[in-house]
């Protein structure tokens, strides 16, 4: 939206206009302008017409892109007086779209455009007029104005339902094209004069922009990145998905602000929005789906390391850092060196991983089969992080993002692996995450970096100290009053009223919940006191309590002497699990199956396909399918793959990576009925309920680690 809604007005004019003055008389003949005939009869006509839907499925995208009411009350308002001005210029056909969109179905869903047209009289008076001129049923009030429109002004006319076609359509019905011979009654071989002669006056008036003077009249200057902004715009298509979204967009009236910090008042940290951050919430769909949104940065790491109690352990060349047929409940991330991935298969060559990569989750996703895909070999001298995955999964529940970036780069590299071994990927695999090499930080990072440098000048942190949690929540003095809790590497930040305040986290007592409260104990001379926390805003106290305790033992076991070889002791006697509390505690998480009632929240935006058998599935579209009954057969040139049945998916790998796959050919084994899940929908499911987005991409991992190793290995 940035032009003026009467700028846009012409614009859209314009747009409209080339393919317009294109139109040829013939193509409104013989009924070459229904659908099934467009494409070769009537290629102008087919150009305007998905244009013109084209603006209509953009406008309804664009208001539901954004969460907020705000943000959509104000881009409907847009759109609106934009169709005014649409309807002052006489573009009836112009104004047709955006009033379509508008009136969508799964705009008239949305509580709150609907609650400002009718709580301002002003609007709802506009609204039912521009809505007149478009109704299918009730024709008249178009026919009136476009009576009234002068023949020396410019003038586009409805082509749609109760346009110009419609009254082609009915003449072509009604009256035949021969009439009886005035002299044999028994034949009709006379020409319908009468019946052309309606025909030409509507192909006149449907043409009238293109004859006479009045081609002068729409004479606005084209601003090129209009249409080019449009034509590439994401659109949402299906109606099933964007009504669902509108459901999810009532449900979620708020959007989160997240605070920088620039100076200090009486209570605390005055909040201010950084330049670089987008107030409105607006959320644009392809750069979610892309590889930025999705990537785990060096803080969110830093997050995993510190709540998991990671340790750093270092492997020698040719050292099996995974066994297979070991059982384990750990997950590693590669530091320093090279990996190789011994599949027990002949590959053309091996496969490496290279730093900063992971590894190891596929033993935890299918922990009772036989897995290729978990043995690894330091290629090198290697370093890695080792994670314990139970606490893994329990920072998965308090931290929805970091879940659902860890678990779709997860799915992503296993899509990314099978279409290497498929022969479609010849790329090696370097990153487990899809990281564009040469591409900048994203401005989430920036912004970030900009509240750490503000929160190492206030607090007097060294430079390395940058915020992994940060919390609202009241702080006991004299009284409870609200603060906010900053906490870094070894750090808590608080204020007490203008005081900053610091407390080293490896000068605490073990930090202790009791009664809804969180209770700090420091050691320090200087602050030795008991400090009281509660109140945490949109966040569990033991969800706080955990990442604080896990802090907290890090510090504790990194102060002992010989810290390498103690924290490996350490960790390996107080929080190894023994193999019968794999299935209890970690399979919830790293299940390969998702909840029924999640399911129904992920196909309420689905629509519905039956295809008969034989028929054959495009697998260059990002979509995902479900198979509700039949069977689906996946093949490789001549070699059969997989054969799907009920409750199965497939699509996955073009889903994932956002390219198709060769000779990778999805065929309907026999009669089947299908659900097709839009990434879009999903987006915005994920966006309302962030808990499903990890679960999903989780499940999805689970399922590819096992075609994968089918692939493979032919083991089920």
């Amino acid at each position: 939206m940035s032009h003026d809604p009467v700028e846009l007005a012409y614009q859209l004019t314009v747009m409209l206009l080339k393919p317009y003055k294109q139109l040829e008389r013939k193509e409104f003949l013989k009924k070459h302008f229904e659908p099934k005939n467009r494409d070769l009869k009537a290629c102008n006509l087919k150009t305007l017409l998905d244009t013109q839907d084209l603006i209509k499925r953009a406008i309804e995208t664009e208001i539901l892109k954004f969460p907020r009411p705000k943000e959509q009350i104000v881009t409907c308002n847009y759109f609106l007086h934009c169709a005014k001005r649409l309807y002052e210029i006489n573009n009836f056909l112009g104004l047709e779209a955006v009033i379509s969109g508008l009136n969508s179905a799964a705009l008239s869903k949305l509580k709150a455009i609907q609650n400002m047209i009718k709580q301002n009289p002003e609007i709802e008076s506009l609204w039912q007029k521009l809505l007149s001129f478009t109704d299918p049923l009730n024709i008249k009030p178009y026919l009136e104005a476009k009576e009234n429109v002068l023949p020396n002004l410019p003038f586009i006319p409805r082509l749609s339902v109760g346009g110009a076609l419609v009254e082609i359509a009915k003449t072509e019905e009604v009256h035949s094209s021969y009439v009886e011979d005035p002299f044999d009654s028994s034949k009709k071989t006379w020409i319908n004069w009468h019946k052309l002669s309606i025909i030409a006056k509507c192909i006149s008036n449907i043409l009238r922009l293109s004859q006479g003077v009045s081609n002068n009249y729409y004479t606005y200057k084209e601003i090129v990145e209009v249409p080019l902004l449009l034509s590439s715009s994401e659109c949402w298509a299906y109606e099933t998905a964007t009504c669902a979204i509108a459901n999810l967009r009532n449900s979620k009236t708020e959007w989160e602000e997240y605070p920088v910090i620039v100076e200090t008042d009486e209570d605390g940290i005055e909040e201010l929005k950084n330049d670089d951050e987008d107030p409105t919430g607006y959320c644009d769909i392809s750069y979610m789906w892309g590889s930025k949104f999705n990537e785990l940065n060096d803080r969110e790491w830093k997050i995993i390391f510190a709540a998991t109690s990671a340790v750093l352990v270092k492997y020698h060349d040719e050292e099996i850092i995974h066994d297979p047929q070991v059982e384990t409940t750990h997950v590693y991330r590669l530091v320093e060196g090279q990996v190789r991935i011994d599949s027990g298969t002949k590959e053309e060559r091996p496969f490496i991983l290279h730093a900063p990569n992971s590894f190891g989750a596929g033993a935890l996703l299918m922990p009772n089969k036989k897995t290729v895909t978990a043995r690894f070999i330091a290629k090198t001298n290697v370093t890695v992080w080792k994670i314990d995955a139970e606490k893994l999964h329990t920072l998965f529940i308090d931290d929805p993002s970091i879940s659902r970036k860890y678990n779709f780069s997860l799915a992503w590299k296993y899509a990314r692996r099978m279409k290497r071994i498929l022969g479609t990927n010849p790329m090696r695999l370097s990153r487990d995450v899809p990281l564009d090499e040469d591409s900048g930080r994203s401005s989430y990072l920036s912004e970030q970096e900009f509240k750490d440098k503000a929160l190492q000048k206030v607090f007097e942190l060294p430079a390395e100290e940058i915020i992994l949690k940060e919390y609202k929540c009241e702080v006991f003095f004299v009284t409870y009053l609200k603060s906010s809790l900053w906490i870094t590497d070894h750090y808590i930040c608080y204020y007490r009223r203008k005081t900053p305040l610091k407390i080293e986290i490896s000068k605490l007592r073990e930090p202790q919940i009791s009664s809804g409260t969180l209770k700090l104990t420091p050691t320090d001379g200087v602050l030795n006191t008991k400090l009281f926390f509660k109140s945490f805003v949109g966040v569990e106290l033991d969800s706080v309590y955990r990442f604080l305790h896990a802090l907290w033992e890090r510090e504790v076991t990194t102060m002992a002497e010989n810290v390498l070889l103690k924290t490996a002791v350490n960790i390996n006697s107080m929080f190894e699990l023994s193999a019968s509390d794999i299935t209890t505690q970690i399979l919830p998480q790293w299940s390969n199956n998702i909840p029924e009632e999640d399911w129904k929240l992920v196909l309420k935006g689905a629509r519905t396909i039956v295809l008969h058998a034989g028929a054959i599935i495009d697998n260059s579209e990002r979509i995902l399918y479900r198979v509700v009954t039949g069977s689906v057969l996946i093949k490789m040139g001549n070699r059969e793959l997989f054969t799907l049945g009920d409750n199965d998916v497939f699509g996955e790998l073009t889903f994932l990576t956002g390219s198709k796959i060769g000779s990778y050919e999805i065929v309907i084994k026999e009669n089947s009925k299908l659900m097709a899940i839009e990434p879009y929908y999903l987006n915005i499911l994920f966006q309302t309920y962030p808990n499903l987005a990890g679960k999903f991409y989780c499940w999805l991992a689970s399922v590819l680690c096992e075609r994968l190793n089918v692939i493979q290995t032919g083991y089920i």
